[in-house]
């Protein structure tokens, strides 16, 4: 709140218009009369609402006309002031507005030296007896503020009386105006909770009122005490700060001062206290009296300590997280960060609060800082951000979780992960070296698998033997098979699974191919993608292999040609394989699971059983139809336990 000269303070403007007729038709034209019969009204309206200037404003007919002002009017005029008293004006109670530029009603009536200077508000409307509002008793300040319950009720006192006097006028000795105006203060003090005390300024005599007791704990004794009784009660640390503002107001020309400080109770304890006072002068400006008002602020007190402890809790929780913490405005600028923030991002012992990203960072650093800040403004959302910085120990990685807050500002929560990320550079470069190496054992496995094979080929192209041709030749097939698989598996990006469609294809070609030399047999194949743990699909593969070579070798005779349909396919985790000729079916006394198998056979029952599988063999016309039915399951087992 402004200052206020003396001597402004104890001038009264009148309205430039000296006869000022209002709308319960009583001619007012003695300018004198209107200073001294408003100009306490006027002063305890300052005083009570804390405030620097007031207004009474008068409706005359379709007109507003300010009929009197109080206070630094010479500075502080209002270009406008009868239409923004109109404009606010109510019938309805006193109105209160903390902060006028963010009022759109009214904004548009001030000029911009009124905005400079004017920011609060609160009017109580004159109301007359038939319930007509006549006008407007306003007061004003430079700066926000807020009117408790009790000013709120002082303040339409203050106008109730305003109308009295337009009613009746009466010529009367201002003293007696002020002493009936307190009388009426007195009842809404008697129902609040403040102490309320006087204190004669020359004579030190010191009064309180009834609450006393009630705040204080102090007998009624001890209601008519000195100034020196007050000033012994005061808390120590704060009795110099106490007596220092008190002497400095009495001395200058203020009428008002505010103390906030602690005050001994009866029972020894301590009070935080607020303490209005108003301080009144005679002519020569020289202390009168003082009256006061205390309130008790202890719980406001403790709740302020109790906030402070929480964030000064908070604050060192923040401090040793091993997380940088921070908050930012929307330009960039830094508003709080914790310690391990500078440490995190090699900031030292540098300034870092108030300051943006662009003055702690490289240019494009912050530019990318700001990028996700504004993504985050924009989505209203929290957003995870993998960000990296360039600092004296190297290149740092950070995992950065940023959410909005209440009035345009930003925080965040930035952890290191620089550690984890060259962890798992190390762990990728293992994994690649261990898939490289599993990559050349199948495609060795396999190329040795094809020497073997290679061998037993030339073993069966010298033997003259036809028995012993066709059992070389069975083994390499069965080899050829294995080396297939391995082959698949060096040149595929798992070593745990297979793809299915692609392995049946290339073993019934690679087998065709061994027993097809004096054949020709017509491959259909009809295959969905299935992709298969490797641990069903080597004997899988290998049943192929029996099923096919059984084919080639029964169901065509030489120099015949035919056809061979592969079906495969998978529903509800259930994969079926089908393999049907045209060829001669099967002899009558064929029996798959009898006692006298051939190796073949055997082979079939033993993989199949590995595979929790069905099958089966039919005789069509023409032709022979296998079938294979098993459950996919993604189990452990020899084929890949060294992948697991």
């Amino acid at each position: 709140m402004s200052c206020i000269s003396e001597k402004a303070k104890r001038s009264i403007d009148i309205s430039t218009n000296g006869s000022i007729k209002t709308n319960l038709n009583l001619e007012i034209d003695n300018t004198e009369q209107i200073k001294q019969h408003f100009e306490p009204i006027l002063k305890l309206a300052t005083e009570i609402c804390s405030v620097p200037f007031s207004v009474v404003n008068l409706v005359d007919k379709i007109e507003q006309k300010t009929l009197a002002t109080y206070g630094d009017w010479d500075n502080q005029e209002i270009s406008n002031i009868q239409d923004i008293c109109g404009k606010l004006g109510s019938k309805h109670g006193v109105r209160v507005i903390n902060n006028i530029r963010e009022n759109p009603e009214i904004i548009t009536s001030f000029s911009d030296r009124d905005l400079d200077t004017t920011i609060f508000y609160a009017g109580a409307p004159l109301i007359s007896k038939s319930g007509s509002r006549l006008g407007t008793l306003c007061v004003f300040d430079s700066e926000q503020r807020h009117l408790t319950e009790s000013q709120k009720e002082c303040l339409a006192i203050l106008a109730d009386e305003i109308v009295m006097k337009l009613h009746y006028f009466e010529q009367k000795e201002t003293a007696s105006a002020v002493l009936k105006l307190k009388k009426k203060f007195q009842k809404v003090v008697d129902v609040a909770t403040d102490l309320i005390y006087e204190l004669e300024w020359d004579s030190g005599n010191m009064s309180w009122g009834d609450e006393l007791t009630d705040i204080l704990g102090y007998p009624n004794e001890e209601r008519f005490v000195d100034y020196d009784w007050w000033l012994d009660k005061i808390h120590p640390d704060d009795l110099e700060r106490v007596v220092m503002d008190v002497s400095t107001t009495v001395e200058g020309k203020s009428d008002n001062l505010k103390l906030v400080y602690r005050i001994r109770t009866n029972d020894g304890t301590y009070k935080h206290v607020m303490n209005h006072n108003y301080i009144d002068r005679k002519e020569d400006g020289t202390p009168d009296n003082i009256i006061g008002a205390i309130v008790d602020i202890s719980d406001l007190k403790e709740a302020e300590a109790s906030a402070e402890r929480k964030e000064k809790l908070l604050e060192e929780l923040a401090d040793y997280t091993s997380t940088a913490i921070w908050i930012r405005d929307h330009e960039g600028k830094h508003l709080y960060l914790n310690q391990n923030y500078k440490s995190l991002f090699g900031l030292g012992k540098t300034k870092t609060i108030g300051k943006t990203v662009y003055e702690l960072f490289d240019k494009d650093i912050a530019r990318q800082f700001i990028e996700n800040d504004q993504e985050v403004v924009e989505s209203g959302e929290p957003q995870v951000f993998d960000e990296s910085l360039e600092t004296q120990a190297g290149i740092r990685y950070y995992k950065t979780n940023i959410f909005p807050i209440s009035g345009d500002k930003l925080g965040g929560v930035s952890v290191d992960i620089t550690d984890e990320i060259e962890s798992q550079g190390k762990l990728q470069k293992t994994v690649e070296e261990k898939e490289t190496l599993l990559k050349e054992i199948h495609h060795r496995v396999k190329n040795n698998l094809a020497v073997v094979s290679g061998m037993l080929y030339l073993q069966w192209y010298k033997e003259e033997d036809e028995r012993v041709q066709k059992k070389l030749l069975g083994s390499v097939s069965r080899i050829k098979t294995m080396a297939s698989i391995h082959e698949l598996l060096y040149q595929s990006s798992s070593f745990t699974h297979l793809k299915l469609d692609e392995n049946v294809r290339r073993l019934i070609d690679g087998t065709t191919s061994t027993y097809g030399i004096s054949l020709d047999i017509k491959v259909n194949y009809k295959l969905k993608p299935i992709v298969l743990n490797i641990n069903q699909a080597i004997p899988f593969s290998l049943i192929i292999n029996e099923a096919v070579t059984n084919v080639l070798k029964h169901a065509f005779d030489e120099d015949v040609s035919g056809e061979m349909d592969v079906t495969l396919f998978e529903k509800d985790g259930e994969i079926t394989l089908s393999i049907e000729d045209d060829g001669k079916g099967l002899p009558d006394d064929f029996y798959p699971k009898g006692r006298e198998k051939t190796l073949g056979l055997e082979l079939i029952e033993t993989l199949a059983s590995q595979l929790k599988a069905e099958y089966s063999f039919k005789s069509l016309e023409p032709g022979t139809l296998f079938n294979l039915t098993f459950e996919r399951e993604e189990k452990k087992g020899a084929g890949s336990s060294f992948l697991k």
